[in-house]
């Protein structure tokens, strides 16, 4: 609350401690999904108005990505989708994002849902149009509307293991906001 305060409304006395900021964005894997919205968002001021700054996240969320550990890679994919979400970005920046949240839907099964639950919260119009035709491809592995009972519950979930394999409410969610459907 406080960062967020000081970067929206004293920006340029927080620009002088960008180093500072820097290696706060070091532990971004290291935190929670939540925590990562959180801190990116209170840092959004700052990644729009410094170009260095944002190549810094992005590099540390990427890096995250690939990560041994799945909740740091999913903390590492609400930070790509938070980036995206709240600040301006360049044509090139957009795109390397959606490339990365492609990778991320790629990953585990918490990855996903950190990925879907955030998705879901992103307001851009812009950001959601080129998201929208992954989460779409993504859905219809797990949909098929002329099976009933039209989900492939086989890729969703493993019962020999009783593990989940895919997040499908979460899924299902986020794609209905995305396709308009409440």
């Amino acid at each position: 609350m406080l960062l967020h305060a000081l970067c929206r409304r004293n920006l340029y006395a927080v620009l002088p401690e960008i180093n500072q900021l820097k290696k706060l964005l070091e532990s971004l894997p290291q935190l929670s999904p939540l925590q990562v919205i959180g801190l990116v968002g209170a840092l959004a001021p700052v990644l729009s108005a410094r170009q260095d700054f944002r190549d810094s996240a992005i590099l540390v969320a990427r890096k995250g990505l690939v990560l041994r550990e799945p909740t740091r890679r999913a903390a590492s994919a609400a930070a790509i989708v938070t980036i995206a979400s709240s600040c301006a970005l360049e044509e090139f920046e957009v795109e390397e994002l959606v490339r990365l949240v492609h990778r991320a839907l790629g990953q585990q099964a918490v990855v996903r849902l950190t990925c879907y639950y955030t998705v879901d919260l992103v307001q851009d119009r812009t950001f959601r149009s080129y998201i929208m035709p992954i989460v779409e491809t993504h859905f219809k592995r797990y949909v098929d509307p002329n099976l009933p009972p039209y989900v492939r519950l086989s890729k969703c979930f493993n019962a020999e293991t009783a593990e989940y394999l895919e997040p499908l409410p979460q899924l299902m969610s986020c794609y209905a906001r995305f396709a308009g459907v409440e």
